[in-house]
């Protein structure tokens, strides 16, 4: 149908054209005259038929698919059939064309997140299935420090209160840590195992009721020797924060040099575990020999152009890690070189969850603002108290949190390590960050997409089992590069590269049966999150499955009732 904008000019030039005709036809004075004006409406209206191409609406059943997952309902499945004539597919056999249904029924724990993508922009009515019982969260750290504890943070489920415990094994089997579990619903549970060996261990998660063994679990962990830091720390002037942080450091054996402004052009220097020198400026020299720099704002601030620009060079070729020590005047600066923005908040305190208890810290009232490329450290929080800013290959980041040195100060030393430690771990872009998976647990047969950073056009060579990984470079981050790869064998599994040194990725793939209940709750959520949730399945089902459409006249009709009327005009005067 042509633009309604014009349907009344249609309208307009079709009258006064039938308005010509009759007054044609009127001074013709035939005898026949209104039989001609019957023809004359006639090819006028049949006319306007052809041009405004009319339809009728009709009711017309829709073509659906039921899609089965696992652990789908039969019962909801008998009601979809009972009310709607749909075609039943299984996902994983799935072998027609979907661009030939409009309308999608998925039952079950639902489609794999990678295969999500080919459901988008589709009427998809999703009915979950019930979620499992077991294991349904599971966090713990891939890549330690030997000497460093295996943290495993989860979540239990169970419908009715049976008493269950959960051991952690080490590699050897010998029993680490367990906790119990005997309440129905959703239970939390933090277990710990010590690493004293280095390289790829397999520590175990069992679950027991009081006669059997329900499941058990493999925890893949890479244990690597301790690596010291170079730590450069720049200071206007001696701070609280700055001792606290300088004792942790050198207890851990790292390397420290503390530079203090005496006055303009004047500097008091401290060093442990390193030899002594003199450092008035931040050239390439320096930093190519520095992991981690730590500096207060009014320091960062007062950086020369040429220092500057060379820290951001380091930072983006060569990994070095850069924290900014806040003070309230960052926080509204609007300094050009500062990669982050904050909102007001009301908060001047946070609590965070450190070893599995509450602990209040003071903060600034502010919030950083997640804008790409930001990244919150939410170890502790949802909140984000510690936040980071991508820069090529290493990390520049900062904090909410004020006079953190109070929780040492409390005898709390353990947490205090611990938040401090894990800030650090996250800044540095060292061997573990040069090549990033974008899921933790990997398993056979599934895609799993690799990423890693380079500045350079041609980034470094990524090898996986021999063959080089085509890179991708993402569109939104010029410095990320990606590549998918098909583990397809239990086990561990490793990516080669070479960067200034030939180095190796290590990752552990899993059965394809593994961890099933935590798969089975992540899955479910993420086609919720795709879909949404027919919870209340009479109003999924009891609807019919029927659309009004509007059915065009086929124009072929217009045209013989144009050449009909038409000929009765041309043959009539002839007789």
């Amino acid at each position: 149908m042509p633009d309604t904008k014009y349907l009344f000019w249609i309208w307009a030039l079709g009258l006064l054209l039938f308005l010509i005709l009759v007054i044609v036809e009127f001074m013709r004075k035939s005898d026949h005259f209104y039989y001609r004006i019957i023809a004359l409406s006639g090819c006028v209206l049949s006319l306007m038929g052809i041009v405004l191409k009319p339809a009728f609406p009709e009711k017309i059943q829709r073509k659906n698919l039921i899609i089965l997952t696992d652990n789908y309902s039969q019962k909801v499945l008998d009601s979809l059939q009972r009310y709607s004539a749909s075609q039943v597919v299984r996902w994983d056999s799935l072998s027609v064309d979907l661009s030939r249904f409009d309308k999608f029924h998925l039952l079950g724990a639902g489609i794999p997140v990678y295969d999500l993508w080919q459901m988008k922009d589709k009427s998809v009515r999703y009915v979950p299935a019930e979620l499992p019982e077991g294991i349904t969260r599971i966090k713990y750290a891939s890549y330690i420090t030997a000497g460093e504890s295996v943290i495993l943070q989860g979540e239990y489920r169970q419908s009715e209160a049976n008493h269950v415990k959960l051991i952690l094994n080490g590699p050897s089997g010998k029993k680490m840590d367990s906790t119990s579990v005997s309440i129905s619903g959703t239970t939390q549970f933090l277990l710990k195992g010590p690493s004293f060996a280095t390289g790829e261990l397999l520590y175990t998660l069992e679950v027991r009721d009081t006669t059997s063994l329900l499941s058990s679990e493999t925890v893949p962990v890479v244990a690597q020797a301790p690596t010291v830091m170079n730590v450069f720390i720049i200071n206007d002037y001696p701070t609280f924060e700055t001792r606290s942080l300088k004792q942790l450091l050198v207890s851990e054996g790292h390397k420290v040099t503390v530079r203090n402004k005496v006055t303009q052009d004047r500097y008091s220097y401290e060093y442990y575990n390193t030899r002594a020198r003199q450092i008035d400026r931040l050239t390439s020299g320096l930093l190519q020999a520095v992991h981690v720099i730590i500096i207060d704002f009014d320091s960062f601030k007062g950086l020369t152009d040429s220092e500057y620009q060379e820290l951001h060079r380091q930072m983006t070729e060569a990994g070095l890690a850069l924290f900014i020590q806040p003070d309230e005047a960052m926080f509204h600066s609007g300094l050009e070189r500062l990669p982050f923005s904050f909102s007001k908040a009301d908060s001047k305190e946070t609590v965070l969850k450190v070893n599995d208890e509450p602990l209040s810290v003071p903060t600034y009232s502010y919030r950083p603002v997640m804008k790409l490329g930001v990244e919150a450290i939410t170890n502790f929080s949802t909140f984000p108290v510690f936040f980071f800013h991508h820069s090529g290959r290493g990390k520049i980041g900062s904090a909410l949190l004020t006079k953190t040195y109070q929780i040492g100060l409390q005898g709390d030393t353990i947490s205090y390590n611990r938040i401090w430690n894990t800030v650090f771990d996250r800044l540095l872009a060292d061997v573990n960050e040069a090549i990033e998976l974008d899921r933790q647990m990997v398993y056979e047969n599934e895609p799993l997409q690799v990423f890693w950073f380079s500045k350079d056009e041609k980034p470094f060579e990524v090898k996986y089992r021999q063959e080089l990984l085509p890179p991708i470079q993402t569109a939104l981050i010029p410095e990320q590069w990606s590549s998918q790869l098909w583990p397809d064998k239990k086990g561990w599994d490793e990516l080669v590269f070479i960067r200034d040194s030939l180095r190796r990725y290590s990752f552990y793939v899993h059965d394809a049966a593994d961890w099933k209940t935590v798969r089975q709750f992540e899955r479910i959520n993420a086609n919720i999150r795709a879909f949404g949730a027919f919870t209340k399945l009479s109003e999924s089902i009891k609807k019919k499955d029927e659309v009004t459409e509007q059915i065009p006249i086929e124009p072929i009709w217009f045209y013989l009732i144009f050449l009909g009327c038409a000929g009765y005009l041309w043959i009539e005067p002839k007789f």
